[in-house]
């Protein structure tokens, strides 16, 4: 399929409301109306990312990745200052929350319903399969890895769940 030579309507142009309401009432983009939002689209993401100005900070996020030691002495002295390269601290930490979140989810659901005295084993199932999805639906085991993250940087670390407004 060879690439159009002129777009049959000027992509740069806003998409207006009654195409987009026409769209959806029928569910089908035309090609014009789609390749305008395509390059709306893109057009809106440059310009979100020139604004971010994230190509200038790649230098330094690089430095800060790679971490290269220089030695540093206490003022008016010839005694160094304790100095722990990032790159070991973050070795430590990728090392050790694999290792806890192995110990803590050794299989799936990572937890047990035992049945009560007067419970059904199919009712002890059902409410493990539930909270097991449940788990899964608030990606419970990505928020534990961020917080055992901090755990191990910090030394401490504080969990708090609740509902979403």
């Amino acid at each position: 399929m060879a690439l159009l030579e002129k777009p049959p309507v000027e992509v740069h142009k806003p998409l207006t409301l009654d195409d987009a309401k026409r769209a959806l009432r029928v569910g089908k983009w035309t090609d014009p109306a789609a390749i305008q939002l395509v390059v709306q689209d893109t057009v809106r993401a440059e310009n979100y990312e020139g604004t971010k100005q994230w190509v200038m900070q790649w230098p330094t996020a690089t430095t800060l990745y790679q971490s290269p030691f220089t030695a540093r002495y206490w003022e008016g002295t010839q005694t160094e200052r304790a100095n722990v390269p990032f790159y070991t601290v973050a070795t430590a930490v990728n090392s050790l929350v694999p290792q806890v979140l192995n110990g803590l989810f050794y299989e799936n659901p990572p937890f047990m319903i035992q049945e009560r005295p007067g419970t059904r084993a199919q009712a002890a199932r059902a409410i493990g399969a539930l909270i097991g999805y449940q788990l899964e639906d608030i990606n419970f085991r990505e928020e534990l890895r961020l917080g055992c993250t901090n755990c191990v940087l910090f030394g401490t670390g504080l969990f708090k769940w609740g509902w979403e407004p």
